[in-house]
């Protein structure tokens, strides 16, 4: 993925008015920001506050390669209750909407922030100065700039849908691998200790999962996930990487995540884009402005 600079400049080139064009680039710059935010980690510093369950998406193979991949994957055991990676994804499976901030190390103010439900089947991005939704299930993206009260409408590109739709099956983006029978062979998942570490998210375990990056450029990559204790959901996920030769992380950026109900995330596209309207896989959302291009439903 693209480091965060990358992100942030993605942000500052969008200078934006009221037309059509410019809406165009605000989504796919919002989709550019998302791909490379996601997959390299996420945070988190307020508890969950509660989880809405469906049924696991998470697969599991045959018997005989579980138990192989349960043996290369248990946790380094450190003291006190501990999770293997296999309880994560599960936990994650049942997560159905979600909220993150995310953060550069050092800063107060996160440079974007994402509101998804899979029941809803949309996610709505808050950037810098405008927000965006994907409403996936009519393949149509909004924009808004911020201090606006219009707001534009224009189809997803398709290979956008396509890795929107894929982040949001596969756990949201929050692991590095798509389900546990798709993790390598070289991955560590350690538990984390250190006192100064346990105090950034009280009443939450930590562990540290790293694994070697090969592309776009071979790297090592870390991500260290402050855990509910009692859920086993990431609070908050930190990115870090470092160069083969190199024998220092770089804290690349971090995280915070919520778990609000679907009724909060519809509450939280209705604070942008005004009035929702049965939102969801059956019925088109009320949408303010002038749609250029919709309804359009998907096969």
């Amino acid at each position: 993925m693209n480091p965060a600079d990358n992100i942030e400049r993605a942000i500052e080139e969008m200078h934006l008015t009221t037309d059509a064009g410019t809406d165009k680039r605000i989504l796919t710059d919002s989709y550019a920001a998302l791909e490379a935010a996601t997959g390299s980690g996420a945070a988190g510093r307020r508890p969950a506050r509660r989880i809405t369950l469906t049924s696991p998406v998470v697969s599991f193979g045959a018997a005989a390669a579980a138990v192989v991949m349960i043996a290369v994957l248990f946790l380094n055991y450190a003291g006190g209750k501990s999770i293997d990676l296999r309880t994560l994804y599960v936990a994650l499976g049942e997560v159905t909407s979600l909220s993150i901030e995310r953060y550069t190390p050092g800063e107060e103010t996160p440079y974007q922030q994402e509101w998804a439900s899979q029941t809803l089947n949309a996610s709505m991005v808050k950037l810098a100065d405008a927000v965006v939704l994907w409403d996936l299930s009519h393949a149509i993206g909004k924009t808004k700039r911020s201090g606006s009260n219009s707001a534009r409408t224009g189809m997803i590109p398709e290979k956008v849908f396509s890795d929107t739709m894929y982040r949001m099956s596969h756990n949201f983006g929050l692991v590095p691998f798509p389900d546990i029978n798709h993790i390598p062979d070289d991955v560590e998942w350690t538990k984390v200790n250190e006192p100064e570490v346990l105090s950034v998210v009280p009443d939450a375990d930590v562990y540290d999962l790293v694994w070697k990056k090969s592309w776009p450029e071979t790297e090592v990559r870390k991500q260290r996930y402050f855990v509910n204790s009692d859920l086993n959901v990431p609070l908050r996920i930190e990115i870090y990487a470092r160069g083969e030769s190199e024998s220092e992380f770089r804290f690349l950026r971090y995280d915070i995540i919520t778990y609000p109900s679907e009724s909060e995330v519809e509450n939280a596209v209705a604070a942008e884009f005004g009035a929702v309207s049965d939102y969801g896989s059956s019925n088109n959302p009320e949408y303010m402005g002038t749609p250029e291009s919709y309804p359009h439903v998907l096969p």
